[in-house]
């Protein structure tokens, strides 16, 4: 009996282990999807040539959060940052070529979600005794580990 024991309960503390935090795989199209981002901001940096260390909301239009940060730090953040964690292109919030219009609810949503985010990191992680992280934080990957559904499987 102890030998088969082992072996699950070895089985289901990797399983929860690898379900409480480990880094999920890129999505098999991850590859495809930089070089997709890649060219989308290229094309940007190259309409903004000149005003890139301007604050964003100098440089781009209808610009709801994040106008104070650097134009090209706003498209590394969205390029390493947004995008990969929720495994999708510039064009999953983006009309393309009109970058400024506010047409896809995702937008929307990844607007509520960063306050989101923000209240969690400036108000909330503060009030929860016991962490032992001198400065915790949560960020989009958190949760969304790579999916645009946090939670969904690949492929749903």
């Amino acid at each position: 009996m102890r030998r088969t024991l082992a072996p699950a309960v070895l089985a289901l503390t990797l399983s929860l282990a690898s379900a409480a935090g480990a880094q999920q795989p890129a999505p098999a199209n991850e590859d495809s999807l930089r070089a997709d981002r890649a060219r989308h901001v290229a094309a940007i940096r190259e309409a903004i040539k000149g005003r890139e260390n301007l604050p964003g909301d100098s440089v781009f239009k209808n610009l709801k959060m994040l106008g104070s940060v650097p134009a090209d730090r706003i498209l590394r953040m969205m390029e390493m940052g947004y995008s990969p964690a929720l495994g999708v292109s510039c064009d999953h919030c983006h009309v393309v070529d009109e970058w400024d219009k506010d047409d896809k609810k995702e937008k929307q949503v990844a607007r509520g979600m960063a306050d989101m985010v923000r209240t969690i990191n400036t108000e909330l992680l503060r009030n929860i005794q016991g962490i032992k992280s001198g400065n915790p934080s949560v960020n989009c990957r958190t949760c969304h580990q790579g999916t645009a559904r946090p939670g969904a499987r690949q492929g749903q």
